[in-house]
């Protein structure tokens, strides 16, 4: 759905052709998880079958074997920058409501399986599929390399018989309605006297209405759906309970973004030892607000605001929940019968596995994205780059304001150029005025600041106080 959001995929039949068309989105999203403290990169390869892609339209001289040869590229590229496994995504096929046939079904499968293979996978994820038939065919199908009315303890029963490893859900629902599957599911193998590690994938939006439609159901689904997004707190509440009810695999599917993943590994830091890159921006809880000016942001520094908020969606006249329309999408991994792929031996360690440094990429990404929805003018990336500023926030030691000017002028520039866009140069605040209302100082600051903007021949300023 980031993707949609961005303009590099198209709503309805969501097939992932932006992995050859436009990988560096793909990348940039992928690095963003990382960052945010993601185990694993997912390629980018939701419904790529060749019966999907022919019957979307959205494609006519690519390949599915093109698609996912460069997904798993890119995801193995972004994966080596930090310590991640590859996941090689499969989804169901449209050939299986249409024909119900085995042979055919499998042939897909295997040929998705086989591209995967080629680029050396750690695992694969089995995600989407709406009919437990389908997905034990999948995964009987990955283990060599109708989900109406079945519970979900005996969905992950017939899963687990099948060879999956590991088996959750993704998808469709909201985080809280998934943990309660996910315990059904666990209850039905406990019973059965089976085991396998779970795993759990839900939306990033509430949909606490929502029968086994699932969200697709909402009247909001698909262009709308902003409105039910979940906070990062409310992802804080989603993985503490996950990993109360025994669940290790923790991730998210459509309407997660970045800091919902970050949100994931800072609640769960203490069992996993450790806190992501993009933490070093975020203080825990609010902390950051300590800084704030304002007396009564201050006061929103601490723990027990965040958690015990009630978020208004600040649209008086919107219901709170919606009429759906009226099937629950299970979820499996599958071990890779090749490769030691590390997601078992980190799970069966104990390990808490979250799927899903300041760097000018980020940056320039989404100057690119702004652009391609139509932008005429690239802001230069600098608000509140005084050096006065920088000292008191005390998250640059060796990096002048005068670097970071230059540096987001030269990002802006670059972009601007690939097409017929202006490049203004962003002047902020500054924390002296308030300090001293000293005019000559206060000038003094603005002054140097647009002499860096100067050197780099800038269309014009804005200035934002």
């Amino acid at each position: 759905m980031q993707l949609e959001r961005r303009g590099y995929v198209k709503a309805g039949h969501w097939t992932p052709e932006a992995a050859v068309e436009h990988p560096e989105a793909v990348r940039q999203l992928h690095r963003e998880f990382l960052r945010a403290g993601a185990n694993v990169i997912q390629t980018f390869t939701f419904y790529c079958s060749e019966d999907k892609l022919e019957i979307s339209g959205n494609v006519k001289s690519i390949t599915g074997a093109q698609i996912n040869e460069a997904a798993c590229d890119m995801a193995r590229e972004v994966a080596n920058e930090g310590d991640a496994l590859v996941a090689g995504c499969v989804s169901k096929t449209p050939c299986y409501v249409k024909s119900h046939s085995e042979p055919e079904v499998k042939a897909i499968f295997k040929k998705q399986m086989d591209d995967f293979m080629k680029k050396n996978i750690d695992f694969f994820i089995v995600e989407f599929v709406d009919h437990v038939e389908e997905a034990v065919w999948a995964v009987e199908v990955l283990k060599t390399s109708d989900m109406d009315g079945v519970p979900p303890g005996e969905c992950a029963v017939r899963l687990v018989k099948a060879g999956a490893d590991i088996v959750g859900i993704n998808c469709h629902l909201d985080p809280l309605t998934c943990v309660r599957t996910v315990k059904l599911m666990k209850a039905g193998l406990d019973k059965a006297g089976l085991k396998a590690h779970l795993m759990i994938q839900p939306l990033g939006f509430h949909t606490p209405e929502c029968n086994l439609g699932g969200y697709t159901s909402l009247p909001e689904y698909p262009f709308a759906m902003e409105t039910r997004a979940m906070t990062r707190w409310d992802i804080h509440k989603y993985a503490r309970e996950a990993y109360n009810a025994g669940i290790r695999y923790i991730g998210g599917c459509c309407g997660f973004e970045a800091y919902h993943i970050r949100a994931i590994a800072e609640e769960l830091a203490a069992e996993r030892g450790f806190l992501p890159p993009a933490s070093e921006k975020h203080g825990l809880w609010g902390a950051a607000l300590e800084m704030h000016t304002k007396p009564w942001v201050r006061a929103k520094a601490r723990r027990e605001y965040w958690e015990n908020l009630l978020p208004a969606s600040g649209r008086p006249y919107c219901p709170s929940m919606g009429p759906p329309a009226n099937q629950h999408a299970p979820h499996c991994l599958v071990k890779c019968p090749q490769n030691a792929p590390g997601i078992l031996e980190r799970l069966d360690a104990g390990e808490v596995v979250v799927g899903g440094a300041g760097a000018p990429w980020i940056l320039r990404q989404l100057h690119r994205e702004f652009l391609r929805a139509g932008a005429i003018v690239i802001q230069t990336f600098t608000f509140y780059c005084s050096e006065d500023k920088l000292e008191i926030s005390g998250n640059v030691k060796s990096i002048t304001g005068a670097q970071i000017n230059e540096a987001a002028c030269d990002m802006a520039r670059e972009v601007a150029n690939e097409g017929a866009a202006l490049v203004a140069g962003g002047v902020s605040q500054t924390p002296c005025y308030v300090k001293s209302h000293s005019e000559p100082e206060v000038k003094a600051i603005f002054k140097k600041q647009m002499d860096d903007f100067m050197k780099k021949d800038i269309d014009f300023f804005i200035a934002e106080v």
